[in-house]
């Protein structure tokens, strides 16, 4: 009745059966009719049941069969008007909607957000917190598509803003939700996890620069370092350590213009390596071992290959690998892994034979000559004396061999 009292279907077409106002209208009334349904058992069952009658009616029997069956209504009400509300809202994306149609929409979708919350809340029904975030959602996207329609007031960019905000705000009340029931919590956590994904596919979608993509990627980034912080196996450190090697590698290619494959293979490898650590209690010595023997291969690897095997770069190419192999000494001599002391030294003499190699070769002969026999003799010279020193200093030497033998045993 409410539906075709508020249409206009005297034309030759349709075109009024599909108008918004009309099904809004109608919508609205099937929405307060299972809001009725769900509170009278509840609020107006004892009251009517004690109302003195002299005759049972037919609205008797309708209100009997509410009392009885009234929260299955309200789930199935709730159910139609969300469809009826999305619909509507999906085939009138391109229109503007007059006032009084986005006022009811918005009215209807807010509503029926708090409707399922009450729903999941009475049934711990994890589906019914998820359809609450749809209707919220969908209250929010048709405000904004109204205003981008209407006004100039929003655009693609604050659709970013507005998603950092609430990931931000989802991971201050974090320590709130954690302590709800997990037909609540679950769902709050899909949301949290999903939105860096969504808001980065938005700025892809829509062309937004790269500027806005290292920001979504470097801000939930520092977010998700945040919520691990207090665990070194949590979770939310795969996705931070994911995030900042994805901004090293997007800052790479499209900020610095680098082509060169070590500089994504170097961040990859850093990201791998960290999470082997973080991680190690859960990982197999042997499993470690391989993981680190591996990627560090595979990142003084990617250098050497510009350094020692390309000649068309220079030998600033040189300086990555000597930087790499120094940190890769460094960093077995802190953490006492042995691996990355052998591997890092092999690569730095090998990086500096390189070097001299490519000195030699852009010299003159005579030059080049004098250096190579300066080297032979120094060389001798140091084996020579080396031998005598050894041979005299052997028992103070051998003790000194042993004691590091030692030490690097109790490494890993």
């Amino acid at each position: 009745m409410v539906y075709f009292s508020q249409g206009s279907f005297g034309g030759p077409t349709l075109e009024g059966a599909v108008q918004p106002w009309p099904i809004l209208a109608a919508t609205t009334t099937l929405f307060l009719t299972g809001l009725f349904a769900r509170l009278f058992p509840i609020y107006l069952g004892a009251g009517y049941r004690a109302w003195p009658r002299e005759q049972f009616r037919l609205f008797d029997q309708t209100l009997a069969w509410v009392e009885i069956a009234g929260r299955r209504i309200h789930q199935v009400v709730l159910w139609l008007t969300l469809l009826a509300a999305l619909a509507i809202q999906a085939t009138h994306y391109g229109v503007a909607f007059e006032t009084r149609e986005i006022v009811v929409l918005a009215l209807i979708e807010a509503a029926l957000a708090v409707a399922w919350f009450y729903e999941g809340r009475a049934s711990e029904s994890m589906a019914a917190y998820y359809l609450m975030q749809i209707s919220a959602i969908a209250c929010c996207g048709a405000i904004r598509r109204q205003l981008m329609l209407t006004t100039s007031f929003w655009n693609y960019e604050y659709d970013i803003w507005a998603s950092l905000v609430f990931s931000f705000g989802l991971v201050g009340a974090k320590q709130v939700f954690e302590v709800q029931p997990r037909a609540l919590r679950v769902p709050l956590l899909t949301t949290m996890l999903a939105l860096p994904a969504v808001a980065l596919v938005w700025v892809l979608v829509h062309g937004l620069g790269v500027n806005l993509a290292l920001l979504v990627v470097g801000l939930h980034s520092v977010m998700f370092a945040y919520m691990g912080k207090a665990d070194r196996e949590s979770p939310y450190n795969i996705l931070a350590l994911s995030g900042f090697v994805t901004f090293l590698l997007v800052t790479f290619y499209f900020k610095l213009q680098f082509r060169a494959l070590h500089a994504y293979i170097i961040p990859t490898g850093l990201g791998v390596l960290v999470l082997q650590e973080l991680f190690r209690a859960r990982i197999q010595p042997e499993a470690r071992n391989w993981i680190r023997l591996v990627t560090l291969a595979a990142m003084i690897g990617s250098a050497g290959y510009y350094a020692l095997a390309d000649t068309r770069y220079e030998i600033t190419f040189n300086l990555t690998m000597i930087l790499l192999c120094l940190a890769a000494m460094g960093l077995g001599s802190f953490l006492r892994i042995r691996l990355y002391l052998g591997i890092g030294f092999a690569g730095l003499l090998v990086d500096l034979g390189s070097i001299l190699y490519k000195v030699l070769v852009k010299m003159e002969r005579s030059s080049r000559m004098t250096i190579i026999g300066v080297l032979v003799l120094v060389i001798g010279a140091v084996l020579v004396f080396g031998a005598i020193y050894y041979k005299t200093n052997k028992a103070k030497f051998d003790a000194w061999v042993d004691g590091w033998r030692r030490k690097l045993s109790q490494w890993q």
